[in-house]
């Protein structure tokens, strides 16, 4: 798990996540990018208070935090063709792992 912005940034250049799950009762919201059908990113907010981002977040390079109130950050997110969009959560984490049955490629084919 890594929680330092500057290591998520490495970690999600020209990546294409897609909101994956949210959940209204834990306010948690996961976004996922799947690489060759096997490596998986997932980056989990919680508590979220506001979710002003696409269905689909396609080059991404950088995530900026900034202090929305005492216990929540606002995360914009800039995409290599200019578009921002932000998540306002107490947190957000960067979860990475090999899963070689996982194919969920044509998912992510459009954002070309």
């Amino acid at each position: 798990m890594i929680k330092d912005i500057s290591e998520i940034n490495n970690i999600i250049q020209n990546k294409k996540f897609r909101l994956w799950k949210y959940s209204v009762s834990h306010r948690t919201l996961l976004l996922r990018a799947i690489e060759d059908n096997k490596v998986i990113t997932d980056l989990l907010f919680t508590d979220v208070l506001k979710i002003d981002i696409p269905t689909d977040l396609c080059g991404l390079i950088s995530i900026e935090a900034d202090q929305h109130d005492q216990y929540h950050w606002k995360h914009t997110f800039t995409q290599n063709d200019g578009f921002k969009y932000s998540i306002i959560s107490a947190s957000v984490s960067c979860y990475f792992f090999e899963s070689a049955d996982y194919s969920l490629a044509p998912y992510f084919e459009h954002c070309i």
